[in-house]
């Protein structure tokens, strides 16, 4: 098992009438948007950054990504450039065991 500490994507700022919603799915689970409280994660006009917590999320699989729309007749669409996920591979977990015990 490993980790999940947080996803970031960084993106140019966020045009008018443009979404961006990340996710991210533990061991091909429903996929996640937001919080424990179900807080979305939400990117903000103008934002250039977005970082997710994953309240330390164990996994064995883990898949991340975003989704994205524009409003009718936005010209400029989100440009992203670059998405990061910081993993704690758990070296210190040295046993070897059957997945999930």
């Amino acid at each position: 098992m490993k980790q999940a500490m947080r996803l970031k994507i960084n993106f140019l700022p966020l045009p008018t009438g443009a979404t961006l919603t990340p996710y991210y799915t533990i061991d091909r689970g429903t996929p996640i948007t937001t919080d424990t409280n179900g807080t979305p994660f939400t990117v903000t006009t103008g934002a250039t950054e977005v970082v997710v917590e994953l309240d330390a999320a164990r996994f064995h699989e883990i898949q991340w990504g975003f989704t994205g729309t524009c409003a009718a007749g936005t010209m400029t669409p989100p440009t992203i450039t670059g998405i990061v996920m910081e993993v704690d591979p758990l070296s210190d977990e040295i046993n070897v065991r059957p997945d999930d015990r």
